[in-house]
């Protein structure tokens, strides 16, 4: 893995993870949306091999709940923990925020995603039935549940910690 860094997303990085959103998931978000997403309350990371963004991760850091809204990562990066690294740095926010729950939802077909998550610590909390359509728009009885994940996060030097379990590096 060497070469490969994770750090926050700059309005530089949006056009190359607005491509890496288009490969990467069947409902992608418009460069417009990608656009709005610069306030305060959000906070994005991008996994970087050379001049190449091979991943990113966007959060909604609300005050006590923040949401893991979008996560991707280039399919020749998959399985080598990149995912997990990019997670963990939205989770080191929300402890160094004062900790609280991080939500996020997956597809109930996506086991790859649903492994991760469970290796990370998080825990199925729920479902939200019919909550992905297909790309193209499907009818409600065509649509996907999505499974909801949540994760307890302790605020940093409070006592509490998250149960995060990020793999160390390959490579």
């Amino acid at each position: 893995m060497c070469g490969l860094s994770v750090r926050p997303l700059v309005p530089s990085d949006l056009r190359a993870v607005w491509r890496l959103d288009e490969a990467c998931d069947p409902q992608p978000w418009t460069l417009s949306q990608w656009r709005t997403v610069q306030g305060p309350r959000y906070r994005g990371w991008v996994a970087q091999a050379g001049a190449e963004v091979c991943g990113y991760a966007l959060f909604y850091m609300g005050v006590e709940v923040t949401e893991l809204l979008r996560l991707a990562v280039d399919e020749a990066w998959r399985r080598k923990g990149v995912g997990g690294r990019l997670v963990g740095a939205g989770v080191q926010e929300v402890e160094r925020s004062g900790g609280g729950r991080v939500l996020l939802e997956v597809r109930a077909s996506n086991q790859g995603a649903q492994q991760l998550y469970s290796n990370l610590g998080f825990r199925q909390v729920g479902v939200r039935a019919r909550y992905y359509v297909v790309r193209d728009g499907a009818l409600a009885d065509e649509a996907e549940d999505a499974w909801v994940y949540a994760l307890d996060v302790g605020a940093t030097g409070s006592g509490s910690t998250s149960t995060l379990r990020v793999p160390e590096w390959g490579g």
